[in-house]
């Protein structure tokens, strides 16, 4: 007796890019561009010290130097690259559903589509952070941090609880 997961054989198919799915990689490849760029501009800039952490009144209470900035575009450019890498191969994803032939496309099409969105959306956060962070320690503007993680967890789970909710229609 065998034991252990079964492998599913599920459908390898191409799926069609549609206008939707262009717009949003392309806004992602923008915020990430910018958020380099933004980064860049902090290093040249006469910015000695950047807020590493912020708390809940929005006071900086711990500094790194200038180079810290680079931390969270790093961090994003990797989460970035691997979700794009993962989104080639929506056959291998776990979906709430059996795929078939039948509805295989239909299926890969929302979750491709549900990770540009998080994708877009992962882009539209960092790029956000990094500009705090960097508003800041320039201008010395206080940051009321108590919508910061509410908006974070909003714009992770949004795209999440949209395909869930699509796909379960379907």
């Amino acid at each position: 007796m065998k034991s252990g997961w079964r492998k599913e054989e599920r459908p390898k198919l191409n799926i069609e890019i549609k206008l939707l799915d262009r717009v949003f990689e392309i806004i992602g490849y923008t915020f990430t561009i910018l958020m380099w760029v933004l980064a860049f501009c902090v290093i040249f800039s006469n910015v000695e010290k950047i807020p590493s952490h912020f708390s809940f009144s929005g006071r900086p209470d711990s500094y790194g130097s200038k180079y810290t900035i680079l931390i969270l575009p790093v961090i994003h450019t990797l989460v970035f690259v691997l979700l794009t890498i993962i989104n080639r191969y929506p056959h291998i994803f776990n979906y709430p559903q059996k795929i078939t032939n039948e509805n295989g496309m239909q299926q890969y099409t929302l979750a491709t589509r549900a990770i540009r969105f998080l994708k877009t959306s992962l882009s539209l956060m960092f790029l956000l952070l990094t500009y705090l962070a960097y508003s800041s320690a320039a201008f010395d503007i206080k940051i009321s941090a108590i919508w910061i993680f509410p908006f974070i967890i909003i714009m992770i789970e949004i795209p999440m609880l949209f395909y869930i909710w699509k796909a379960m229609k379907k």
